[in-house]
């Protein structure tokens, strides 16, 4: 969840669908629907203490954001959340230490099919994607920053193949949408309850 920022939107979200419902929501109500991995124990911090902050008049003795600091692939919590959010390290798969991959690599078989296992040099966010699924529940979605480039390189089609029956639509913006980026990035949105007869919805944001 680095420091926050899409639980911070998350929060913005939900406050706003719940008064369009007429539902009113404390401080601590929203924060307590939030839910965060981060295996930076100053990131983590970072990122309570935004979320803490959100609304200080309203903090008391019981307000707490569930922020783990830990590595993901410690974690298993099988069909537990209506949404994941996430964006991963852009790095390829020679970036990563040989007891890094060995523990992903063991890790993911125990919650979902390892989709990618026979890749020459699948990214980073390979291991992150496979591995969150099992953490949706049965109806959930995810909304996930990925690089742009797997739709058309060799490597991206394991990636493709398991999207297939999972992915809702497509969202492009301008390559300088994030200007932090290196990589130009697409966000995908997946549905782990879609409906095959829909078609996928490309979205293309120009401006």
């Amino acid at each position: 969840s680095g420091d926050s920022a899409f639980l911070d939107s998350a929060y913005d979200r939900i406050s706003i669908l719940a008064n369009a419902s007429k539902v009113k929501f404390k401080h601590n109500d929203l924060l307590n629907q939030l839910h965060g991995i981060e295996i930076d124990p100053f990131l983590a911090q970072m990122g309570a203490f935004r979320m803490i902050s959100k609304n200080l008049l309203d903090v008391s003795t019981y307000t707490e954001i569930d922020i783990k600091r830990s590595d993901m692939f410690d974690i298993i919590e099988n069909d537990k959340y209506d949404v994941i959010l996430m964006k991963t390290q852009f790095l390829r798969n020679e970036s990563l230490s040989a007891s890094r991959k060995t523990k992903m690599n063991a890790a993911i078989p125990k919650v979902q099919t390892h989709f990618f296992k026979t890749a020459r040099q699948p990214n980073l966010y390979y291991y992150f994607l496979n591995y969150s699924w099992h953490f949706l529940k049965k109806d959930g979605r995810a909304g996930v920053l990925l690089m742009e480039k797997f739709l058309n390189n060799q490597d991206g089609q394991y990636l493709k193949e398991w999207l297939v029956d999972k992915i809702e639509a497509i969202v492009t913006y301008p390559a300088d949408y994030f200007s932090d980026f290196k990589v130009s990035t697409i966000l995908i949105i997946l549905n782990k309850s879609l409906d095959q007869k829909e078609p996928l919805k490309v979205i293309n944001v120009k401006d």
